[in-house]
């Protein structure tokens, strides 16, 4: 019931818009336009073809839809109204649409006339004729009714039952049956329940103590509703006939149904749910073997493959953790021994300089310098420093940067906050950055060259940045040592940012890093990240 009255209603709602488009390419055929305002300065002979041609293409779209009955124009200048030559009956005049109730904005064009329905449309439109008091011309469209009571009809799936076609309004009904006290209650049943606010759906209505099954679908487009019933008890007939069936029926159903469920449980189910019980654990890194099981069944197999497996996957998830441990330590200690800092030659030369001019108490100070970046260099110590340490040396480096540079480039380096003193890190991860910042970033640097290292502590991690002043970065540029630094085919220079974020990563278990951007001095500006969660012991 509901598939059908959604059909019909969605036919006779796409055959009605299409009448209202059809009537609106009417009201701009130039034809009907000359008619309307230029009647009076047309000749006889423009009169007639143009009103032939007008009569000629109302008879096509009268021929066009099945439910149109008849089209017909009334021209305001004309004072008449021209229709198809099978027209015999009247056609509302213009004091129809000069009545009070035409003047109000509608919901649904359809409207009644003389106990005929019509689709009518002026031009100008309702909404904008204002002062002008007439329109120039009305469009009519005859809705064939009986054509519509004839689909009506169809929709009938029981001799007791009805459709009912009627717009929001309810200015107008259409019913294949003559009983108005029925049609009224069941539009009110439509309109006091909640499918008043509903485009489609279905309910029931009881009207003398007989109940009815009730669908309705909408058209919103054209204002209308159509319902269909049914008396309950005929539309279910069929079923309530095979009750006592059903029931017995039913009855020995759920018998089978409890002794086959108690069967699937006990052979199936349980052993299943074990199963899938010790695949969790497994899965949460809990290797326990399953019990036994007491049956020689599938279910035997898999759990005698299972132990075994979990025996198997003990014994290599030690090996993997073992083999990743060393090879690990080994990568670290691999990318740490390709540190080979290039300063050292120039330092040497430096030192050569100063000893030839006789400045031994700069010599004295270099050489200490020197030997303590040479004593942290080549100590076998441990790989993992404190953040103080590493701060320390790279200030030692920083000051023997300084001798050689002091003239053209200038170094920021504030004292490291004391709560941070404790952070572990790689060894040689800052001194490597202000190394790149001297010999990259402000290589070219003739003068003015600036070099700043900050220290920032947050809530999850601590960073160090250090950037520069230099003019040689641009977009290309940093694009390529992101691309570069985010490969995980590339290959480290010696005291490179790359070997630094590597060495961070696996330091920190995949977190952290570098990160590199444009800094505000023009320059690079690297930051290196520190989860906090790595120092918890600390």
């Amino acid at each position: 019931m509901f598939s059908k009255v959604n059909y019909y209603m969605n036919t006779i709602d796409s055959e009605f818009n299409r009448i209202i488009k059809q009537e609106f390419e009417l009201m701009y055929d130039d034809d009907l336009s000359k008619l309307s305002v230029a009647y009076s300065a047309m000749n006889n002979i423009e009169r007639m073809q143009s009103t032939r041609r007008l009569v000629k293409r109302l008879e096509m779209l009268k021929s066009s839809n099945r439910y149109v009955k008849d089209i017909a124009v009334y021209v305001s200048d004309i004072g008449s109204t021209l229709a198809t030559a099978s027209s015999t009956v009247p056609f509302p005049t213009d004091e129809f649409f000069h009545s009070p109730m035409s003047k109000e904005r509608l919901d649904t064009p359809i409207r009644l006339w003389n106990d005929r329905m019509f689709i009518s449309f002026p031009f100008p439109e309702r909404a904008f004729l204002g002062d002008l008091g007439r329109p120039s011309f009305v469009v009519h469209v005859e809705i064939h009714t009986k054509e519509l009571l004839n689909d009506l009809n169809r929709f009938v799936s029981h001799e007791e039952g009805g459709t009912v076609l009627a717009d929001s309004a309810r200015s107008w009904i259409l019913s294949d049956r003559q009983d108005s006290h029925f049609q009224d209650r069941i539009l009110a049943w439509l309109d006091d329940t909640t499918a008043a606010a509903q485009t489609n759906g279905a309910g029931t209505l009881s009207i003398q103590d007989r109940k009815y099954m009730v669908t309705y679908q909408r058209a919103l487009s054209i204002g209308a509703v159509m319902l269909t019933y049914t008396p309950e008890e005929r539309m279910l007939q069929p079923i309530l006939k095979y009750k006592r069936w059903y029931w017995l029926l039913l009855v020995v159903s759920l018998f089978i149904i409890l002794i086959f469920s108690y069967s699937i449980y006990s052979l199936i189910h349980r052993p299943l749910v074990r199963l899938l019980q010790s695949f969790r654990s497994a899965e949460m890194g809990k290797f326990q073997r399953i019990g036994s099981y007491r049956f020689k069944d599938e279910f035997s197999y898999l759990y005698f493959q299972f132990n075994q497996m979990i025996e198997r996957l003990q014994i290599l998830i030690h090996e993997v953790y073992e083999q990743r441990y060393r090879a690990q330590l080994a990568e670290l200690r691999k990318l740490q021994s390709q540190i080979n800092p290039h300063f050292f030659y120039n330092s040497f030369f430096i030192l050569y300089r100063m000893a030839k001019s006789e400045d031994y108490e700069s010599v004295m100070r270099l050489t200490k310098l020197l030997g303590e970046y040479y004593q942290f260099i080549t100590r076998d110590g441990h790989d993992i420093i404190s953040l103080d340490t590493e701060v320390r040396f790279a200030r030692t480096y920083a000051e023997i940067q300084n001798i050689r540079f002091s003239r053209r480039i200038a170094l920021q380096f504030p004292e490291l906050p004391a709560t941070m003193d404790a952070i572990l890190v790689p060894r040689l991860t800052l001194q490597p950055l202000i190394e790149n910042a001297y010999n990259h970033g402000l290589e070219k640097k003739s003068a003015g060259g600036l070099i700043r290292v900050l220290f920032v502590e947050e809530k999850s991690q601590v960073t160090i940045t250090v950037e520069d002043n230099g003019e040689e970065m641009n977009e290309n540029l940093l694009a390529e040592l992101r691309r570069s630094l985010l490969s995980p085919d590339a290959v480290a220079e010696s005291t490179g940012m790359i070997n630094i974020h590597r060495r961070i990563r696996i330091h920190c278990k995949n977190k952290g890093g570098l990160s590199l951007s444009r800094s505000e001095l023009g320059g690079l500006q690297v930051t290196v990240a520190i989860p906090k969660e790595e120092n918890e012991h600390v």
